[in-house]
């Protein structure tokens, strides 16, 4: 039995992709850690969660679970990823 790559592809999008909904999780688990600087690992569980997305959106057959419905849910995720660069901004020229 042979595997050509389109199909090992399709597996990993989909694998991955099952994890998008997830990503209020991965996000917020940082700051249940006492550390002083927490940014970033927030950022890391964001950049994580953006290859997330990008094999979300590239699987062949969307997945159907959702914590967030989904217009919002992407709406929420870009808002999400922009206020943590503004924060970074913002400390850096502090």
């Amino acid at each position: 039995m042979t595997f050509d790559t389109k199909e090992i592809f399709t597996g990993a999008f989909l694998v991955l992709g099952f994890f998008y909904p997830l990503w209020p999780v991965m996000v917020l688990t940082p700051l249940r850690v006492n550390r002083r600087n927490q940014l970033p690992f927030l950022i890391l569980a964001w950049g994580f969660s953006l290859i997330t997305w990008l094999s979300y959106i590239s699987a062949p057959t969307p997945h159907k679970f959702a914590l967030i419905p989904e217009p919002f849910n992407t709406i929420l995720f870009f808002l999400t990823g922009v206020v943590l660069m503004i924060v970074i901004i913002v400390k850096r020229f502090r």
